[in-house]
């Protein structure tokens, strides 16, 4: 009995303490609670904080699980769940207010259920600044002479780093200018369609994203006006030039600043004092002067303005002539017209041809026959082709008064120099400087009024034939 008894309470106490064991193991293995989250960003009571950021905190879990949370946010003491069981310990707010309190907290859990409740943190917004005033103006406020197309420049700055836009006010009123563009993302505008020599008015209108905005002060410049023409230059002939033909055509170099199309005025004169104006709106920088006085001295200037009528003057040059070299200029083309009793006669260099070994024009005359002329050291000599006469000298040149000499044609005619600066008036044009000829036989007396340079403007047959000079045709390079 006694065995027995003490073996039932050794199997009693071994079961006893077995079950002890097995109440300790259940305890220890209690899974435990995340820490309380900690680390705020903002930190608490933090000031001035953008409008623009993210919440951020520190959390862990003594058994490492993964951790999930709740967030809560709103303005000071007004907390409203905004995300459950987010996985991330940072969250991108929305934009908040400018100066104004705000609340949160977060709520961790882990991945047994277990949960624990961070503190409520607070901070606050700060407010915002409008840009800085728009200043440092390109130009210059009070600039002149800006030239188009040109660029305008200001400086600007927003002491919250926003983004920043423009509003361009610009006219020749003022106040206040008119707008001219709006959102201008740049501080810079280029204008390339402004008027010149004109004052504009302009100013700037900064703007953050938050609409708050700052105005500059109004600026001005001045555009560049229209620039005359350079003064023309380099003439030819060149100034105080001699022994320059009495026909010749002139020229001299101009431009304009602008680009602008230029025209010429030209003057001339035998005295500084007193131009007179031979030519205008010449679209060229070239003129032909024809028939001038031998042995002369001129004045000339030229004129130049442009498509804005503004005016530049070119300097007084002068050149001398020289005795003419040809009495009549032969050239193909030249073509001389006259009125007379009978109608009108035409004269025309049309060919020339080797005779002699000299070169003559022939001269074809309507209804007069064709006559061979040519240009010599003493004169102007003829040959009639009709009658076979050889070369006789029909007018003298250059002649002294009251020099004479034989022409023969069917008859002998003596010829003298009875003036040599004879003023004509006909229909072609008042010529000064002529030369008169007479021609006599016997009773027969005719006249002839020689320009040099030109030709005959008139002759006086005799008997109430009279040829005048109408109008001609002369080429001169």
């Amino acid at each position: 009995m006694f065995s027995i008894r003490w073996s039932l309470i050794f199997i009693l106490t071994l079961f006893l303490l077995t079950l002890g064991c097995e109440k300790d193991d259940s305890t220890s293995i209690q899974n435990l609670s995340p820490e309380t989250p900690c680390e705020p960003n903002p930190v608490n009571y933090a000031d001035a904080e953008p409008i623009m950021l993210s919440l951020r905190w520190q959390c862990s879990d003594p058994e490492d699980d993964s951790l999930t949370y709740d967030l809560y946010f709103g303005l000071e003491n007004q907390l409203t769940l905004i995300i459950s069981k987010f996985s991330e310990n940072s969250y991108q707010l929305d934009e908040l207010a400018f100066e104004a309190t705000y609340s949160w907290k977060v709520v961790a859990y882990d991945t047994e259920g277990n949960s624990i409740e961070g503190p409520a943190w607070k901070f606050t917004t700060g407010s915002n600044s409008p840009p800085s005033v728009p200043s440092e103006p390109i130009p210059r406020d009070g600039s002149t002479d800006i030239e188009i197309p040109m660029t305008l420049f200001w400086s600007c700055q927003d002491s919250d780093s926003n983004a920043l836009k423009y509003d361009l006010f610009i006219g020749i009123t003022s106040p206040p200018p008119p707008l001219y563009s709006s959102g201008i993302e740049n501080n810079s505008v280029t204008l390339d369609h402004l008027a010149e020599g004109v004052t504009y008015f302009w100013k700037i209108k900064a703007y953050d994203s938050y609409e708050l905005s700052t105005e500059s002060p109004e600026w001005t410049f001045t555009t560049l006006g229209n620039q005359p023409p350079i003064p023309p230059s380099f003439p030819f002939p060149e100034d105080g030039a001699v022994d320059q033909d009495i026909s010749f055509r002139t020229s001299w170099s101009c431009n304009d600043p602008d680009d602008d199309s230029v025209n010429y005025d030209i003057y001339l004169g035998q005295s500084i004092g007193d131009l007179e104006l031979l030519q205008s709106r010449l679209t060229d920088s070239t003129a032909v002067l024809f028939l001038l006085d031998e042995n002369t001295t001129y004045y000339w200037r030229v004129i130049a303005y442009d498509s804005d009528y503004d005016t530049t003057e070119g300097s007084i040059w002068s050149f001398t002539t020289s005795i003419a070299s040809e009495l009549i200029p032969l050239a193909i083309g030249n073509t001389w017209y006259y009125s007379t009793t009978g109608g009108i006669i035409t004269y025309s260099n049309s060919t020339s041809m080797s005779l002699n070994n000299s070169e003559w024009y022939n001269i074809y005359g309507e209804p007069d026959p064709v006559y061979l002329v040519q240009n010599c050291g003493d004169g102007f000599y003829d040959q009639d082709i009709g009658n076979g006469s050889g070369p006789r000298l029909l007018w003298k040149y250059p002649v002294e008064l009251n020099e004479s000499w034989t022409y023969s044609d069917i008859i002998e005619f003596e010829v003298s120099c009875i003036s040599t600066s004879e003023t004509v008036y006909v229909t072609a044009g008042v010529f000064s400087g002529c030369i008169k000829y007479q021609f006599s036989h016997g009773d027969n007396i005719a006249f002839h009024w020689i320009k040099p340079g030109l030709g005959y403007v008139k002759r006086d047959l005799g008997g109430g034939s009279v040829q005048v000079l109408i109008s001609y045709s002369i080429n001169v390079e």
